[in-house]
């Protein structure tokens, strides 16, 4: 029989305050909840044992620590406890409970057993969204550099002191971070609560976003008189509490890097180490300088998150300018947030938690920003079916800042799939991106990454599941490699040219570099010579050192609008990666030719920009949309291109006024010249006009061409559109009614969506493509009279097999 809430709680408090005689037994206990307060529980000289299905690296520091732990289940488990501590993953009929329960032991939720364990400690319980381990973190790392003794539960090892929880003193802070999954917070009892924002999660706890909005607003209302809760200004949903809780006795306090607020960050800029250097503002007074060693905007969020924690506790940490410098370079973050795994072979791999859409985003954003010039790739694994399904669309810009983005199978932890929905779908609404797609198991993944990642590349495994796994995996099997993995060197004939481009870049050359890891469709022979370049500055001297050794060049951006031969390129072949972007002279955004065109358009926008919204679902970067005019929905280069910076033949510099391009349907004057292989100037810049524009309303188109796209247009890879489209009718028709949609040879298909584009079903060659190529050009040409014309470029090595002819020169 269930007892009444009151004599539990008078048990349970009755239990705690006897450690010595009472055993605690956690089912679970291996989970990043319960194995945090196992910890503080055997701090405080509880006996402590729990089970869990399989062992860990944590229960193995359990052991060490005094707990007796079981792996598997059983109803014994709990028959000899004073108390039996379960999660809200456990069901009401496992057996283990149900053992427990006869036998008289008091089952207490983990929701409920938080509050009493902080009985007699200030609790500073940080809620939201995203950013509450990594505000907790720093908060308890402050105060345990100011000497408060902090107790805390974080959901993640707290990299500078070494672990995720501590009892703390008696009577001092304890730091807590408030999980709303299953409404667990609405247990906890808050002196301070910090609210870091709050948007729709957790939707097989939530069903729409009013819910899970009023569970904040329940929380908030938990806080106790006199107290404070803190909030961000800069978010819609935490922001909007105070007014809907008019009558709370407590404080709220905000904070912003954005707007006047009570805790402020202003002339925030990267520095020489990644992280970021701005100003702390109090109540608009300048109160110090902050450098902060985490990359990111949102770590500038948790920064001020936590320093008004600490403040409202009692606790300045600008009162002593030598001890705040300590504190700094101990916010060194968490495990599992954008944590560094390790190096080979100049590949770096992270890991981190995301797995909401607003989180990637924002890891994906302190990614770029700690490495402005390198290739980034992210391994992503969604986490659960009901989160996919429900946020499914919210991810079509999250992986902006990503150079290649790999999915897996969806992780499907407590759930079973019962919405149709698949990480194939996740990768249709990523169709816009230059290189997302299907990777399949986590093995497959590994495989793929061991054989395209390249030096100089980071990795990133992002999701909350499993999926951090391949990082490691990754890792072991890079430091497995032996000598003769590395290419040797061709012949003499480069050698001098790869000397001199390491001498004077810095930069590495690779040799026989496969370009199928290069472009959209997955197809390329080798390069003779390839290097990634990171700044204009490289990629001009390179391409002046090649010209110098008589030596051929090619400079490649995003590897779409272009067919590369079976047989490679000839030469050397600069992968550009230089990617800044600058609004200049109010309207005007300036881009390098590295630039993603997606991001570009996204940036453009936030800036309050209008022009480019077109790009949101365009593949490829700034340099290739010059020379072919690329344009979708009714817009192009051509409406808003001011000039563009270029690296002549001869090696000079020169600026292009748009009128110089002689623009016309995805065609320009230069690439005439690359089409007719004559030496062709190299874009190094772009210079954009725009206007102002409403930023709702240019996200709504944003999100409708995005739409379109995803509806019209296939997601394996391919170039992008092959023909052009002849005057009054459209190529795609044209294919159809020829009854070549769908029509394949060998891996490469003519899209059963989209007919005037070839997708790549896996394996395809060259070769393959060409043939369908061919097999449209000479049909149309036969049956209709109509000849239609490549959009794209045959690039690399065509001697054995030239890509194209004019059938109506021949005819004529």
């Amino acid at each position: 029989m269930m007892m009444a809430p009151q004599s539990i709680d008078a048990r349970l408090a009755a239990l705690l305050a006897a450690p010595a005689s009472t055993r605690i037994h956690l089912m679970g206990i291996g989970g990043a909840g319960l194995s945090a307060i196992a910890r503080v529980l055997l701090q405080r000289g509880f006996s402590v044992s729990g089970c869990d299905r399989q062992d860990s690296v944590v229960i193995d520091e359990l052991r060490q620590l005094g707990a007796s732990v079981s792996v598997g289940h059983s109803a014994s488990h709990a028959a000899e406890a004073d108390l039996l501590l379960v999660s809200s993953a456990v069901a009401p009929d496992h057996p283990e409970l149900e053992a427990a329960q006869q036998a008289g032991v008091l089952v207490v939720k983990r929701d409920h057993f938080l509050a009493p364990l902080m009985a007699g400690q200030r609790a500073i319980c940080v809620a939201g969204t995203h950013g509450k381990t990594t505000s907790s973190a720093m908060i308890a790392t402050m105060l345990d550099s100011l000497g408060a003794e902090p107790g805390f539960i974080v959901g993640s090892t707290i990299l500078s002191l070494g672990t995720s929880a501590r009892a703390g003193r008696s009577g001092g802070p304890f730091v807590i971070e408030a999980d709303e999954y299953d409404h667990t917070f609405l247990g906890l009892r808050p002196d301070i609560a910090v609210i870091t924002n709050v948007e729709w999660d957790h939707v097989d706890c939530y069903p729409n976003p009013a819910s899970y909005q009023h569970a904040f607003v329940d929380f908030a209302a938990l806080v106790r008189a006199g107290g404070a809760v803190v909030i961000c200004a800069d978010d819609p949903g935490a922001a909007s509490l105070q007014a809907r809780l008019p009558g709370l006795e407590a404080r709220w306090v905000s904070y912003s890097a954005s707007r006047p607020a009570d805790w402020q960050a202003a002339v925030i800029s990267v520095n020489a180490a990644g992280g970021q250097d701005f100003d702390v503002l109090h109540n608009q007074a300048l109160v110090g300088r902050v450098t902060l060693p985490l990359s990111g905007h949102h770590n500038v969020l948790n920064f001020l998150a936590a320093l008004a924690a600490c403040a409202e506790a009692g606790f300045d940490v600008f009162t002593a300018p030598a001890k705040n410098l300590k504190i700094l370079r101990k916010l060194t973050g968490t495990a599992r947030r954008l944590e560094f795994i390790g190096e080979s072979y100049d590949i770096m791999i992270f890991d981190d938690y995301a797995h909401h859409p607003a989180e990637v985003r924002a890891t994906l954003s302190a990614a770029r920003q700690q490495f402005p010039r390198r290739a980034l790739w992210v391994l992503f694994q969604p986490h659960t079916y009901s989160r996919t399904h429900a946020l499914l669309t919210e991810f079509c810009d999250s992986f902006e800042n990503a150079d290649h983005v790999l999915i897996t199978d969806i992780y499907a932890a407590r759930e079973r799939d019962s919405l149709g929905v698949a990480a194939s779908d996740l990768v249709r609404v990523l169709s816009s991106h230059p290189d997302a797609r299907f990777a399949g198991s986590l093995d497959a993944a590994t495989a793929t990454l061991l054989d395209e990642l390249r030096a100089g590349d980071v990795l990133l495994t992002l999701g909350a599941g499993d999926g951090n796994q391949v990082g490691q995996r990754v890792l072991a099997g890079l430091q497995a490699r032996d000598d003769s993995r590395v290419p040797a060197l061709m012949s003499d004939r480069y050698a001098d040219l790869a000397a001199a481009i390491a001498q004077r870049t810095g930069l590495a050359v690779r040799f026989d570099e496969l370009l199928a890891s290069h472009t959209t469709m997955r197809i390329g022979g080798p390069a003779d010579l390839f290097i990634t370049v990171n700044e204009t500055d490289q990629l001009v001297a390179a391409v002046r050192l090649a010209r110098e050794h008589s030596v051929p060049v090619m400079v490649l951006g995003g590897g779409s609008n272009a067919l590369f031969s079976d047989a490679g390129v000839r030469g050397l072949v600069l992968a550009n990666a230089c990617r800044s972007v600058q609004q200049r002279d109010g309207q005007v955004v300036w881009a390098e030719s590295g630039v993603n065109l997606a991001g570009l358009a996204r940036q453009s926008m936030r800036w309050g920009l209008s022009g480019l919204e077109w790009c949101v679902s365009v593949p490829g970067t700034v340099g290739g949309a010059v020379v072919g005019n690329a344009g979708a929905h009714g817009g192009d280069i051509a409406g808003s291109l001011l000039r563009a910076a270029v690296l002549n033949p001869d090696g000079s510099l020169a600026e292009w006024p748009a009128a110089r391009f002689q623009y016309e349907y995805r065609s320009s004057a230069m690439k005439v010249l690359l089409r007719a292989g004559q030496p062709a100037p190299v874009v190094l810049s772009a210079a954009f006009q725009l206007q102002a524009g409403d930023t709702a309303e240019m996200e709504g188109w944003a999100a409708g061409f995005l739409a379109h796209r995803r509806a019209t247009q296939p997601t394996e890879p391919s170039v992008g559109s092959i023909f052009q489209n002849p005057p009054g009718d459209y190529a795609g028709r044209i294919i159809d009614s020829l009854g070549l949609k769908g029509y394949s040879i060998g891996g490469a298909q003519f899209s059963a969506v989209h007919a005037n584009f070839i997708v790549n079903l896996g394996g395809a060659t060259a070769a393959d493509v060409l043939a369908l190529i061919d097999l449209a050009h000479r049909s149309a040409w036969d049956v209709l009279g109509v000849e239609l014309m490549p959009e794209i470029l045959f690039l690399g090595d065509w001697a054995s097999q030239p890509p194209y002819r004019s059938l109506r020169e021949q005819a004529s």
